[in-house]
């Protein structure tokens, strides 16, 4: 497999574990979504967040890395997979609905692309997401408050016709 990039690595085990050795690719994480509901999005969410998260063996990070890249690439087929090279994480708007999360999978899949194929263009790109990353995020704290602050003056303005105010 040297010499071959993240994604193909990926595929290949995709394919040669897939449904016959282990079922699939989430079996070689110790995730197993044979028989579960979870939508493909959950499960890249997690393998990104999970690989971030850091403290696992060189193995299974090995496999978690090329878990993810192919299921980014059955999600997104070669056209999505350009985009992510260039750092166009809205091309992941129909997996992942949250865009921090469309972001996050996004730098990671940069980085681990960036050390696999020996490119460091690809890392700089992952680098310039973390501020987009942290304003998405700013976003949705402040969306979060403008709508706590909205209820609780509902509640509050409640209260007031309750009291005969």
């Amino acid at each position: 497999m040297e010499g071959q990039t993240a994604q193909e690595q990926g595929i290949q085990l995709a394919g040669a574990r897939g449904t016959t050795e282990l079922g699939n690719t989430a079996y070689a994480t110790g995730i197993d979504r044979t028989n579960t509901e979870e939508p493909a999005n959950a499960y890249i969410r997690q393998l990104a967040q999970d690989l971030r998260d850091g403290g696992l063996s060189d193995d299974r990070q090995d496999i978690m890395q090329r878990t993810l890249v192919a299921e980014l690439h059955k999600e997104l087929g070669d056209e999505g997979m350009a985009e992510l090279d260039r750092g166009h994480w809205q091309v992941l708007v129909a997996v992942l609905p949250n865009r921090v999360d469309q972001i996050s999978v996004t730098k990671e899949y940069l980085e681990i692309a960036a050390e696999d194929r020996g490119e460091p263009e690809l890392a700089e790109i992952a680098s310039d997401l973390t501020q987009a990353r942290a304003n998405e995020r700013a976003k949705e704290i402040s969306a979060e408050n403008a709508t706590s602050n909205t209820a609780e003056n509902t509640r509050d303005r409640g209260l007031d016709d309750d009291m005969g105010n």
